[in-house]
């Protein structure tokens, strides 16, 4: 999916830019993040507030690594790369490890 099918709509809150996408989360609504005006992407801590209880650390750690992320005050997950779709791909593998999403069958 490119970054341009990948924004439903823009919404300008001072400095920063809201981006809410086509993507979904395990709760079936979309990804939002944000934009500052150097670029930087950010989840404003939703993912650890929503997760806290099932948060690992270690992987949580290997995940950001792997997409170029890291965890800053408050655990506001940033991107200063500012590539969207690697933001989104990021905030959803840490989604399924800490939502307990598995390939078990019942």
């Amino acid at each position: 999916m490119s970054e341009v099918n990948l924004v439903r709509q823009l919404k300008y809150c001072g400095d920063s830019i809201r981006i809410i996408t086509n993507a979904v989360d395990l709760v079936y609504d979309s990804i939002e993040v944000y934009q500052d005006e150097t670029g930087t992407l950010d989840d404003d801590g939703h993912l650890f507030s929503e997760y806290e209880d099932g948060w690992k650390d270690e992987t949580v750690g290997k995940i950001l690594d792997h997409y170029c992320c890291f965890i800053g005050k408050n655990h506001i997950i940033y991107a200063e790369h500012g590539d969207l779709v690697r933001f989104v791909q990021c905030l959803t593998a840490i989604e399924t490890v800490c939502g307990g999403i598995t390939n078990d069958k019942d």
